[in-house]
């Protein structure tokens, strides 16, 4: 399936073309604005021409088009910037990580390069998107979203500490993104930190008391800190052997807090063979029965 392409995006994506030129002007909105000939031409291609076939998603007659300059000039920014979009709409990764490393090999301070760097290895070689996200939160330390890509790409790697607090600076800098809160959300939830979790999913369903991921996360995250009361009727047995004959625990009530570390303490007055059950940790998943 190919990506969808947002015309707004894809306006900051090749703004870097605009400073090839040195009496160009970075356009505002190259699709909507008329060019300058030095901004419309940089790289020795038509910039309207492209700017039409990515609008049409013909990306495959833009690469066509990009091809022949790319081969006459492989340091050629704009060309590669392109190239590199193209590539990437077309599902074709290799190609398109070739442009993009080409691209930091001319500029390494192109965030455009790092950015789909990052995009494109993110799932396959997660160490090497990590160094180009970091190169992305030196560049721009201040930017939400890059501490957010770092701290995810450590949770990816199994640190969650490392996770924890990048996904946090993120917050603080951008307290109303959703993903952010979706992602630090994930990440207390995994290290049991429930209370928080909860308090902070709480800000971001009043932001979007719709959002998917937010509402799954709610589920998983009481699901885990649930602290289930059992009514303990006299004349059942213990939970070991559910001998009903076998003398109740004393009271009518018997609280079980229900945790993956928190043992029950519980014992068969008659002496089951199941009653040294209760030294281990037991777990149940609420999944909205009643449990009898």
């Amino acid at each position: 399936m190919k990506k969808t392409i947002f015309p707004t995006f894809l306006c900051s994506l090749l703004g870097c073309a605009a400073t090839i030129s040195a009496h160009a002007q970075m356009d505002s909105s190259p699709l909507k604005s008329t060019l300058g000939t030095a901004t419309r031409f940089a790289g020795g291609v038509d910039k309207d021409k492209v700017m039409d076939l990515f609008q049409d998603q013909q990306f495959d007659e833009a690469i066509n088009y990009l091809s022949p300059v790319l081969k006459a000039d492989s340091d050629n920014m704009p060309v590669l910037t392109y190239a590199g979009y193209a590539y990437y709409m077309e599902d074709n990764e290799a190609a398109a990580t070739a442009c993009y490393r080409r691209l930091i090999g001319v500029d390494s301070n192109s965030v455009t390069g790092l950015h789909y760097l990052v995009l494109l290895l993110q799932n396959s070689s997660t160490n090497e998107a990590l160094t180009y996200a970091s190169r992305l939160l030196a560049l721009q330390p201040v930017k939400a979203v890059w501490w957010r890509t770092v701290g995810e790409l450590w949770r990816r790697q199994q640190k969650p500490d490392s996770a924890l607090a990048y996904l946090r600076r993120a917050y603080t800098l951008a307290p109303a993104d959703l993903k952010t809160i979706s992602d630090l959300g994930s990440v207390l939830i995994d290290g049991r930190a429930y209370d928080e979790a909860d308090s902070l999913l709480d800000t971001g369903l009043a932001l979007d008391s719709m959002n998917i991921s937010l509402l799954k996360l709610r589920v998983k995250g009481r699901t885990g800190a649930k602290i289930i009361t059992r009514r303990w009727r006299r004349g059942n047995g213990c939970f070991g052997c559910r001998n009903r004959r076998s003398t109740p625990w004393n009271g009518s009530r018997f609280p079980t807090t229900i945790s993956n570390n928190i043992p029950i303490v519980s014992a068969c007055a008659r002496g089951c063979k199941n009653s040294d059950w209760t030294s281990k940790p037991f777990i149940i998943m609420s999944r909205g029965r009643r449990l009898s």
